[in-house]
């Protein structure tokens, strides 16, 4: 895998700054790597099957339950979002290029083994 460049990442990010009530996407979500990119087949689309690309995300308050843990709603949204930015960025114009640019889930199968834990990130000191 290598780094996105600041373009895929930018591309594959556009979906999570989108949703209005996904404000706590926006800026914690960061494209860290993929895959290169597969060339056109003779459809004009990509062959996909193996293709990978990473995000990262850093679970914020506004994404938790009240446990403390990362409520699984937000859990499922932002793979249903990201999965939608992975799409994209493999897109051609004739595969889901604009005006379609992404898809609709039909199927969202969420299994949870242990919970997304809430830390405070900021500067530290050590004496």
């Amino acid at each position: 895998m290598r780094p996105f460049t600041p373009e895929e990442a930018e591309s594959a990010l556009f979906f999570a700054e989108r949703p209005p009530w996904g404000s706590e996407l926006r800026g914690n979500i960061k494209a860290e790597y993929c895959d290169p990119m597969p060339p056109l087949n003779a459809k004009g689309g990509r062959d996909a099957e193996g293709w990978r690309c990473v995000f990262s995300a850093v679970i914020t308050e506004g994404m938790s339950n009240p446990l403390g843990n990362m409520h699984g709603g937000c859990s499922a949204t932002i793979v249903d979002v990201m999965t939608s930015a992975a799409i994209a960025t493999i897109s051609s114009d004739k595969f889901w290029g604009l005006p379609m640019l992404s898809g609709v889930s039909v199927t969202l199968d969420m299994q949870y083994f242990h919970p997304g834990l809430m830390w405070v990130l900021g500067p530290a000191r050590a004496s």
